[in-house]
């Protein structure tokens, strides 16, 4: 899991919440909010250095245990990045030596109880929720998964192969690639809190590197232990003595986390990315500590200044200018360490410079001239009544003070905050925008469109180039291309693109075709009738008949959805514009229109290996002496998961001139997963493009 640091990005529609005119729920009257009550917390250290709080709380027959340790992505060796977070994974779904994961699956689902372990980048948890009558069947589990973890092999495979297919679609959303990379040029690439998996480090871990990182950080003196619910203190006490016994004090030290530099590298910095037609931007500097005094002050200007649809930054940037439909920021706080000192907007292409511009000029504007009283006391009321809201049940209060313990923060942080809220004046909101809001030292990062950007980047100047491209794993580099190398690559391209049908191809703007595809699947073959519509050069209409009903999936070239029934979801593009850009017509057209380059890479039984660049990712195709399309290669997920991908073309038949493969063998890592084979299929010199449309 990724660090959480900033608020959920909400988009904001309607100038008429901004009507000064009180609307009819303004003029209502509440009564105070309750008081926030914490309940007693009973404190236990075990004689192996186990810190322990207990919180009986009977409204509920349900009891639930949380158990934190240092131990997070922070700690992984450089070479094995992942690490964490495959161990946090494989821990519950490995399970233990006498059980494995799917028979704990069944047994605590026959139970409506559950045990999970998850990662973050500093700790890692392991916790249960369960029925009072189901305790001591539950707890005795979770003991052994927390003491006894088996991490076997097929749970550790299917963890990397995840892994692998999360880092191949890691540049597919800007908004994600925007914070991520902010944070690298911040940090450095090779710092703790910014490294990020490649495909070389997620195939660098073991099962025996997983057994190692449990010996090494999961100890009694490096965990805090929370239990809840309805439970006596005298049975917690009994049942920790009873299963704790045999896990033995070490001696040893919890780790100290790593250093972030002070030093940061203020400036412009820029990620292509080719397939959107807007400017993500990120720009701000390093925050605070929460153990910082100013911690609460920065709570309400960072609400008055860059949270919700009264921010100074909305009504600007939003509002007035028109510049963006969402935008928000602030100075961010961690509990360890800095945070970060950021605003997120998008716009515009041409627009950019003047989103960026005026964002500046507001940060300028609220240190110049601080905040109003009414500001401050709209705002102060507003995080009043929300933070009430943060510690209504036993779950919240509970989880809240056990990260305070974890950290040092002391017991009556919760308490703290609110009062130190109450206090506020004028004067410390002005301070502290004015303190820890530094445009000097700003580092922006953007992600757009290069070819659309140009003028704009002109205009902000000196902006470095920031590469996000994904490393190939070790042993599948390509070599630089050459004039000599491209030249080759688009001869052999010319021999495919003639054996197809050569100037025929340029008059098609579709295939319409009809076939079957086969799923091969460890429970056997599963079978599919399909009918496709694929416009040129980018649109796809596919629908299957299937056991479950009919499904309709549509690419109208940006965005992707899928019907099944009367229901209709938005489904991730990124992949069904890769998945056109390898299709066999497409590239084949790129003889003439070269939008895409073709790298000529080596010969293979007789095979000439293609390189094409310009995708996205970059991928094989190989043609054959006699022209045709023996295969596309690529890393990628199929319906069976991720790997290597390998597409095979066979069965190549002549219509209307224009020859094509009618059916494909699918192989991921080798193993055949899925095979289709076209029945009928009709070139179209004119395509409906309604039928993309989703009705």
């Amino acid at each position: 899991m990724k660090k959480i640091t900033f608020l959920i990005f909400i988009f904001f529609i309607s100038f008429n919440l901004f009507s000064q005119e009180k609307r009819p729920f303004e003029k209502f009257v509440y009564p105070p909010l309750s008081e926030i009550k914490i309940p007693e917390i009973t404190k236990i250290t075990l004689p192996n250095g186990l810190k322990v709080m207990v919180i009986e709380d009977h409204k509920l027959p349900l009891v639930k245990g949380r158990m934190m340790f240092k131990a997070g992505s922070v700690f992984d060796p450089p070479e094995k990045v992942g690490l964490s977070n495959i161990f946090y994974e494989v821990w519950r779904l490995g399970g233990t030596k006498t059980k494995t994961g799917d028979e704990i699956d069944e047994f605590l689902e026959s139970r409506s109880a559950y045990i999970e372990s998850s990662g973050d980048q500093e700790y890692g948890i392991l916790n249960f929720n369960c029925l009072k009558e189901n305790f001591k069947e539950v707890f005795p589990i979770f003991v052994e998964l927390l003491l006894s973890p088996a991490f076997r092999e097929d749970k550790l495979e299917l963890s990397k192969s995840q892994a692998k297919s999360v880092i191949s679609r890691r540049n597919d959303e800007p908004q994600s690639i925007v914070f991520r990379e902010f944070s690298r040029i911040m940090y450095g690439k090779d710092n703790p809190y910014a490294r990020i998996e490649e495909y070389d480090t997620i195939d660098a871990i073991t099962q025996k590197d997983l057994f190692e990182f449990h010996k090494k950080y999961i100890f009694p003196e490096n965990a805090i232990f929370a239990i809840w619910g309805d439970i006596s203190i005298k049975e917690v006490q009994e049942l920790l003595k009873k299963y704790f016994k045999d896990w033995k004090k070490t001696g040893k030290k919890s780790p100290e986390y790593p250093k972030i530099s002070e030093k940061i590298s203020p400036g412009n910095y820029f990620s292509n990315k080719e397939d959107i037609n807007q400017g993500y931007i990120v720009m701000g500097h390093l925050g605070i500590r929460m153990d910082n005094p100013d911690y609460f002050a920065l709570l309400i200007a960072n609400r008055i200044f860059g949270h919700g649809f009264s921010s100074r930054l909305f009504k600007s940037v939003r509002t007035d200018k028109g510049l963006t439909y969402g935008i928000y920021g602030g100075v961010y706080a961690d509990y360890s360490r800095k945070g970060e000192a950021t605003i997120f907007t998008f716009t515009k292409s041409e627009t950019v410079f003047d989103a960026i511009k005026a964002i500046i000029d507001e940060v300028d504007l609220i240190k110049k001239d601080g905040v109003t009283e009414e500001e401050l006391e709209r705002e102060r009321k507003g995080y009043l009544n929300e933070f009430v809201f943060n510690f209504d049940t036993t779950d919240k209060i509970i989880r809240r003070l056990l990260t305070y313990e974890f950290y040092g923060y002391p017991e009556d942080f919760i308490q703290r905050t609110k009062t130190n809220i109450e206090r506020l004046k004028k004067s410390d909101i002005d301070r502290v925008v004015r303190t820890y809001w530094k445009p000097e030292d700003f580092i922006v990062y953007i992600v757009g469109n290069k070819k659309e950007l140009e003028e704009e980047l002109k205009l902000l100047g000196n902006v470095k180039d920031w590469d996000i491209k994904i490393p190939k794993p070790r042993g599948e580099e390509i070599p630089q291309a050459t004039e000599e190398t491209l030249s080759k690559g688009f001869e052999v391209l010319k021999r495919g693109y003639e054996y197809a049908g050569g100037e025929k191809l340029e008059k098609i703007k579709g295939v319409k075709a009809e076939g079957k595809i086969t799923l091969s699947t460890p429970q056997g073959d599963f079978q599919m009738d399909f009918t496709s519509l694929y416009a040129l050069p980018g649109m796809l209409r596919l629908e299957m008949s299937t056991p479950m009903g009919d499904i309709i999936q549509v690419f109208n070239g940006e965005k992707a959805f899928l019907k099944m029934g009367d229901n209709v979801q938005e489904l991730p593009s990124t992949e069904m514009k890769r998945d056109i850009q390898r299709s066999y017509f497409f590239l084949l057209k790129q003889y003439k229109e070269k939008k895409l380059d073709f790298q000529y890479l080596k010969e293979e039984k007789g095979v000439d290996i293609l390189v094409v660049k310009g995708a996205g990712e970059d991928f094989e195709v190989g043609i054959d002496k006699e022209g045709k399309v023996s295969f596309i290669r690529y890393t990628g997920q199929t319906q069976m998961g991720f790997g290597k991908v390998e597409e095979a073309f066979s069965y190549f038949k002549e219509v209307d001139g224009l020859k094509g493969p009618f059916r494909t063998h699918v192989y991921l890592d080798g193993k055949l997963v899925s095979t289709t084979e076209i029945y009928d299929a009709k070139f179209l010199e004119d395509v409906d493009l309604s039928n993309f449309e989703v009705k």
